[in-house]
């Protein structure tokens, strides 16, 4: 099997359980919109169009049946789940179409049961005689399965969450984490996680590279977003870094784990390698690396870009397993999406550099701005092409050679959570307190008020 196969499998597999119980509910709910269009055309009075209930019959009848060929639609396509999240739960939906959706299953849903109640139950005898008990069975059947579906099924309850997602009751119940773990390449999920809820916050800056995940883990309340989005499709240029870590401040985070594929720039960091770095080099061109600016001046202070406290809680839990780890190093952020050219590469082996990847810049730039501390664990998959004779880098097998360490990060993720401190005792939490440039009478409103989560302790005062 080529490796082209091999990729296509582990990216675009569906999960056979899922698809098995999501055609089960489609094929059920295709059905039922059927029998119940079936039996709203039997009810209708041919000889009174006019008169009241039918007009609402032949309203809902040729709704019923344009669910039931919507339903049946779906059935035919080759993954189910794929077109489904595509609809109701992916970040990347129009919000238009999602909120057109909740509008239109939350009315058809009201007027359904009161069709039940004003129309066809009081009319249950204009009802042919042989369609009259199955009618009436479907009826009752209907229901359950309609309440069975809003309860348990996952799409009703997106559908609804949307509906509320923008009050103030949805935010005060908006979950909280103090820990948050931003994966990157290869690294899309934590296990382990127990009550988990899914969050899609929104920014300031726009919505967060994908759903965030919060959950339990060892009785600490974690954060988990993949920073390339689920299936890897966003490149490093294009990652919204403000939206994320944003997204991760207004959640409560005031540490995050990140976890990095890396090339490495000495021999002694050997693919398989872990590094906790210290130090970065910043060679990125194309990124927003601040949330400030446009009537604010801020000049945090960047000496040290790794938060140490938290550095060294994950070289100590690292030293616990069984993962071959170095501490410190500098991380060159590169822009990417293309690899380093030989000189490049030797260039910055020059310059000190131990590590290289795309995406450490400007993530811990914007966590400091945001008063979050910020380490990494970097994933050592290759030696970059400083060699002479160098292989080739391939995506595939960078992301291979990560995999193999994801077992270690993830148990250096779960003693790190239970090492960390209550309270922070580290310059990160509070970088803002030396960083603001301006006064506070000439920062615009309606900027006080964007970047209230951030700056609204310190803009108290009016000197």
């Amino acid at each position: 099997m080529s490796k082209k196969q091999v990729w296509k499998i582990e990216w675009k597999k569906p999960d056979r359980r899922r698809e098995n119980r999501l055609f089960l509910e489609t094929t059920s709910l295709a059905a039922t919109f059927l029998v119940f269009s079936v039996i709203l055309i039997s009810a209708i009075d041919i000889d009174h169009l006019a008169n009241w209930p039918n007009p609402l019959f032949m309203l809902f009848a040729t709704f019923s049946f344009c669910m039931f060929l919507f339903f049946a639609t779906v059935l035919f396509r080759k993954n189910i789940s794929d077109y489904y999240d595509k609809i109701f739960e992916s970040p990347k939906s129009s919000s238009f179409k999602q909120w057109f959706l909740s509008i239109l299953f939350t009315v058809w849903w009201t007027a359904i049961i009161l069709t039940f109640i004003t129309g066809i139950i009081p009319n249950i005898s204009k009802i042919p005689e042989v369609l009259r008990t199955p009618a009436i069975m479907l009826t009752f059947a209907f229901l359950i399965c309609l309440i069975i579906a809003m309860i348990r099924t996952t799409y009703w309850k997106e559908i609804f969450a949307k509906i509320f997602k923008t009050t103030s009751w949805r935010k005060s119940q908006m979950p909280k984490a103090k820990i948050a773990v931003i994966g990157g390449s290869g690294f899309y999920k934590i296990e382990g996680l127990t009550d988990i809820e899914e969050v899609n916050p929104t920014t300031p800056f726009g919505k967060p590279s994908d759903t965030i995940t919060i959950g339990n883990l060892d009785g600490t309340s974690i954060a988990f977003l993949p920073r390339h989005g689920r299936g890897h499709t966003i490149i490093p240029t294009e990652v919204p870094y403000r939206a994320n870590i944003y997204a991760l401040k207004s959640l409560g985070v005031e540490r995050i784990i990140t976890v990095n594929a890396v090339g490495s720039f000495k021999k002694e960091l050997k693919p398989g390698d872990l590094v906790i770095p210290d130090q970065i080099i910043d060679r990125t061109r194309h990124r927003a690396e601040t949330f400030f600016g446009g009537g604010i001046v801020v000049h945090i202070p960047f000496a040290d870009p790794f938060c140490p406290v938290l550095s060294k809680i994950l070289y100590d839990a690292a030293k616990k397993t069984k993962a071959k780890v170095h501490r410190n190093g500098t991380y060159l952020a590169m822009e990417g999406p293309a690899f380093s050219t030989r000189a490049e590469s030797r260039l910055y082996r020059s310059w000190g550099a131990d590590i290289i990847g795309m995406t450490a810049i400007p993530e811990a730039k914007l966590a400091r701005e945001a008063e979050i501390c910020y380490a990494m664990i970097a994933g050592v998959t290759d030696y970059d092409s400083w060699q002479e004779k160098s292989e080739m880098l391939v995506v595939g097998d960078i992301f291979n050679t990560l995999r193999q360490n994801v077992g270690a990060i993830k148990e250096i993720i779960r003693l790190a959570m239970a090492a960390v401190p209550a309270e922070r005792n580290c310059e990160c939490a509070s970088a803002l307190s030396v960083a603001i440039g301006t006064s506070r009478k000439h920062i615009p409103a309606a900027l006080k008020k964007k970047l209230d989560l951030l700056l609204g302790k310190y803009l108290k005062g009016d000197s």
